[in-house]
């Protein structure tokens, strides 16, 4: 007959003993605590406990002021894109305040200058309060123009920051004047030897021998006030020229020679106008 091995009960088992022996203990030093200890205790997990609420309802303002900071700026982009025929160029922040509060700082490139982006930019913080963000306590709105500010919206109103643009502005525009009215007599020359190249043009026309034409020297005479201007005019009429000068406009001597219908090369004076308005150059006389 063969002898079968019994098994022990579990809990004659080693590990039951040493997990019940490890509880006793701990038991036994739970209850050696002190009542201070007990109580020291509970408060530590009562700060954790609270720690973490107070982190998890950090986090939860944080994802809810993400959502309304992104809603305001959605909002505003969908009127800023009314703005743009194509949607783009504008610049749109939306800042945090300290309070807690938004503000709105926005630029839009218009093609009209200073005077008449106001009554746009009026319009555009308009339809932006209209949204009716209670938290969003300040509107700045720019207009561009040329890449620079020409004009500036504010809510609350602020005077101070209008004066300074608009002062700014207007330095900005007669710098964009001046720049504007060089390169636009700076196109008129040759670059290589100064003539005027419409007004050559029409010399050569008036010539026995076109081909023999040789410039010499070109100057002209910048139309930009009124003392100028009937300057020029008193001259155009003691000459018998049928022209008038009007402010903008360019009076161009060229010096050249040329062979006459005696094949002999002379040296001949031209003078002629360009007229700002429309850029038309006149050849007046060839002296």
């Amino acid at each position: 007959m063969e002898n079968k091995k019994v098994k022990k009960p579990f809990y004659k088992k080693t590990w039951f003993i040493v997990l019940v022996v490890l509880f006793v203990i701990g038991g036994i030093g739970q209850a050696l605590k002190s009542p201070e200890q007990k109580a020291q205790e509970a408060a530590e997990k009562q700060q954790k406990q609270e720690e973490y609420e107070a982190k998890q309802q950090e986090k939860q303002a944080k994802k809810a002021k993400k959502k309304e900071k992104n809603n305001i700026k959605d909002s505003v982009e969908k009127l800023l894109t009314g703005e743009q025929k194509d949607g783009e160029g504008y610049s749109l922040d939306v800042m945090e305040l300290n309070d807690g509060g938004y503000e709105i700082n926005a630029q839009i490139p218009y093609e009209v200058e200073t005077e008449e982006s106001e009554a746009l930019l009026t319009d555009l913080l308009t339809k932006i309060k209209d949204l009716k963000f209670e938290n969003v306590k300040k509107i700045t709105i720019y207009a561009l123009y040329d890449m620079q500010f020409v004009n500036v919206v504010a809510y609350p109103d602020n005077k101070e920051l209008k004066e300074q643009v608009l002062a700014e502005a207007e330095k900005n525009k007669a710098d964009r004047e001046i720049k504007r009215r060089t390169e636009w007599i700076e196109k008129q020359f040759d670059a290589w030897d100064g003539d005027h190249i419409a007004l050559t043009r029409l010399i050569k026309q008036n010539l026995n021998d076109e081909k023999s034409f040789e410039h010499i020297k070109t100057t002209f005479i910048d139309v930009s006030d009124e003392t100028i201007k009937n300057e020029m005019n008193s001259i155009f009429q003691e000459s018998g020229f049928n022209a008038t000068a009007e402010i903008g406009d360019l009076v161009i001597t060229t010096e050249f020679s040329a062979k006459n219908a005696f094949n002999a090369t002379i040296k001949s004076t031209a003078i002629g106008i360009v007229k700002a308005s429309d850029d038309t150059v006149y050849l007046l006389a060839i002296e």
